[in-house]
This record gives C-alpha cells, sequence and structure tokens, in this order.
C-alpha cells in the first residue's frame, strides 16, 4: 500500500472512532453557548488538526461547527471546548 493511501486511511478511521466521542462530550460541554449537533441545523467537521505549542508537545484537536458555534475536541484528554480553537478563526 501507498504511503499516503496508509495515512488516509488511519486519518479517517481516527477521525471516524472520534467523531462520535467528540459530538457527545461538545454537547455535555459546560458554555453559555451550547453546542447542539443533534437538532443543529447547520453542522460541519473541520476534522482533526495537530498544533505544535512547543518544540517538544503536539497537542490534537477535532473540531467541529455546529450553528456556528465551534468546539474543540481533544482525543487525548477527552476534554472539549466551546467557542475556543487553535485555528484562527474569522
Amino acid at each position: 500500500m501507498e504511503d499516503a493511501v496508509q495515512v488516509r486511511t488511519l486519518k479517517a478511521f481516527v477521525e471516524g472512532y472520534v467523531f462520535n466521542e467528540a459530538v457527545m462530550a461538545c454537547e455535555q460541554a459546560k458554555s453559555s453557548t451550547p453546542f447542539k449537533w443533534n437538532g443543529g441545523k447547520s453542522t460541519s467537521v473541520i476534522g482533526l488538526n495537530s498544533v505544535k505549542l512547543d518544540k517538544y508537545t503536539v497537542s490534537a484537536s477535532y473540531t467541529l461547527v455546529a450553528d456556528s458555534v465551534y468546539c474543540d475536541y481533544d482525543p487525548i484528554k477527552r476534554k472539549a471546548e466551546i467557542g475556543s480553537s487553535f485555528l484562527e478563526r474569522e
């Protein structure tokens, strides 16, 4: 198998696995702007991102958007944060 195909397959598997956890964590996260994936009018998956915090630390973030409310889920810490992100947002 070609490397690029293996990486895409692995990424799809990881994202599929993380997706359900992320939705549950995001919907349960305490926030003044509640995150509602189920029943949301406009939902999208930004997906799995990695952010290099410093020379030794890379943090993973799985980002979902529901009705303009962003939620970042950390699959390692299993923690969701509403309305914040490592990514620059407009």
